[in-house]
């Protein structure tokens, strides 16, 4: 798998088990050198979705921010779905 693909498999992982907030920050800063395209903005967003069902909309508003950052400069499809999340943080 490319660097990329490693990245979106770690964030499935993450996502799908109570990950520590090192684990989160260690893929988003992977994400930012090595995933392609609206990828960055994918992998905050399921930062914010994990935080939401955890319980922490503190954590999932961080996310979800960052997520709006990238996706100003970062073509993309994902902005209005992002958006539409930040009420429930």
């Amino acid at each position: 798998m490319c660097s990329s693909d490693l990245v979106l498999a770690d964030m499935v992982d993450l996502a799908t088990r109570d990950a520590a907030d090192a684990e989160w920050e260690a893929l988003l800063a992977r994400s930012a050198r090595d995933s392609v395209e609206q990828e960055p903005i994918e992998v905050a967003e399921m930062r914010a979705r994990a935080a939401l069902r955890a319980g922490r909309p503190d954590v999932a508003r961080a996310a979800l921010e960052q997520a709006l950052r990238l996706s100003a400069r970062i073509p993309n499809l994902l902005e209005a779905r992002v958006r539409a999340l930040l009420p429930q943080a």
